[in-house]
Order: C-alpha cells, then structure tokens, then sequence
C-alpha cells in the first residue's frame, strides 16, 4: 500500500494493472494501424506485379516497388521499436513489486503475488530476471519482424516475380513452412526448461550431495 498525503492510495497491484490495460491498449491501437497500413501496402505491390507488362523502359517498377517496400519496412520497424519499450516499461514495472512483495513475511507475499492471475499475469513471470525466449512470439513484436523482413526483401524478389512466373519447389515450401512452425515449437520448450529451473526448490542446508 502507498501512502499519499497521509491517506491510503491504490495498492500497487492496481497501479500495475492500470499500467498494464494502458501499455496494451496502446499496442492494440498502433498494431490495428500498422496491420492497416501493410494490407495497402501488399496490396499495392500485388496491383503493381499484376500490371508489370505495362511498365515501359527505364526503373519506373523497380521504384515504385522500393517506395512501397521503404515505407513498409520503417513504418513496421518503428513499431517493432515502440512496442520493444513498451515491453520493456512493462517489465521494470513489475520491479516495484517485486521490491514491495520482498518487504512481506512469506504468507503475506504469496498471496498478493497470487493476486496478479486476476489481471492476467502468470506470477512466476515476477521471478525472471530476464524476458523469456518466446516473448519474441507475441504478434506485436513477431508481426512487425516479419512485415521488416518482408518489405526489406520484396525489391529484390518482385522483379524476378514480375519477369515470369516460376512455380516455388515444393521442398523451399516446405523447408520455410517447417523453420517457421520450429520457432513456435523450439522457444516455447526453451521456456518451459526455464521455468522448470527456476521453480526447483532448493536443497536444504546441510544436506549432503548424493
């Protein structure tokens, strides 16, 4: 509990969840104009692809393609920064309390940890030091890295696209679909491991090692 002006403020369980609902509603809000902004942005590549026999001499596709992929590869970046921070500004939030649970006897502790499952936290996330692994899986990091990759990429595969079209092996289908699906499997259980030893208990004093 803080204390403000001698009179008793919001628990700082509150002040965190409110903190919270902000940082997520603003990662919603520049997630739906970001995922906007690329479905235009697709699209006009795709307009531009399809019409790429009307295009005469000169770069004039070349160019518009790296206007369109250098828009698309900032704007997502950008974003990809904001919500890093925010993620970030997040994470130290939950440093004021675990400061504040360590001041609490053991019982007294564990049930205002236990407190935070009503905001949608995991409380053994208050005990990692470091993020885990699979935070990088969150749409609102991993959109972002791949929508960078893909308008940092697309100038140099379009053009190629536009000059004939040529059916993808299906072992590179198969290859990028398998990578893809791995990160979701491989992070995951790195987390788990994490887990698993941070919650070990500790040995007890004076016990001998087997």
């Amino acid at each position: 509990m803080v204390l403000m002006d001698g009179e008793p403020a919001k628990p700082l369980e509150e002040v965190f969840a409110e903190r919270l609902k902000f940082e997520h509603d603003v990662i919603g809000h520049r997630m739906g104009w970001l995922m906007t902004l690329n479905s235009f942005l697709v699209g006009a590549m795709a307009v531009l692809i399809a019409n790429s026999d009307k295009f005469r001499g000169g770069h004039s596709l070349g160019v518009c393609l790296l206007v369109i992929a250098t828009l698309g590869a900032l704007s997502n970046a950008s974003c990809l920064f904001s919500n890093f921070w925010a993620t970030v500004a997040l994470r130290d939030a939950s440093l004021v309390l675990v400061e504040e649970w360590n001041t609490l006897d053991g019982q007294a502790r564990e049930v205002r940890r236990a407190r935070m499952r009503l905001y949608g936290r995991d409380p053994r996330s208050f005990a990692q030091k470091k993020a885990p692994p699979s935070q990088v899986l969150h749409p609102w990091l991993f959109l972002p890295i791949v929508f960078s990759i893909f308008f940092a990429g697309s100038p140099f595969v379009f053009p190629m696209l536009s000059s004939q079209d040529r059916d993808v092996p299906m072992y590179v289908t198969l290859v990028v679909l398998g990578s893809t699906l791995a990160i979701f499997v491989a992070l995951p259980v790195v987390d788990a491991i994490r887990n698993r030893r941070s919650v070990a208990p500790a040995p007890p004093e004076g016990a001998e090692a087997e």
